[in-house]
């Protein structure tokens, strides 16, 4: 449907903000590969960050890791128990999109 929309309106190129979720850099890689196909471009541009993964490395040239002295425990299979009263996140949050 993009395909045929871009071509109908004479659009050179379709552009986009990048999601990091695997289901849409799925549909996105869908959407490049059609529009590939119509010989219509592709941009992505950065969206909810304010680095890619590529942009801030260390002078290694390798990306930042993070410790966090939580992950020890963690690795250990001691879990803190919450407190009384500490409401736990259960399900996903789905993409209104």
């Amino acid at each position: 449907m993009l395909p045929r929309l871009a071509r109908e309106i004479g659009a050179e190129a379709v552009f986009c903000n990048r999601r990091y979720e695997p289901y849409a850099q799925a549909r996105d890689n869908r959407v490049f590969n059609a529009l590939n196909e119509a010989r219509v471009g592709f941009e992505v541009l950065k969206d909810a960050v304010a680095w890619e993964d590529q942009e801030l490395l260390t002078q290694a040239g390798r990306p930042f890791t993070v410790f966090t002295p939580t992950r020890a425990p963690g690795r250990q299979g001691r879990r803190r128990r919450p407190s009384h009263g500490c409401a736990r996140r259960t399900g996903r949050i789905e993409d209104p999109v």
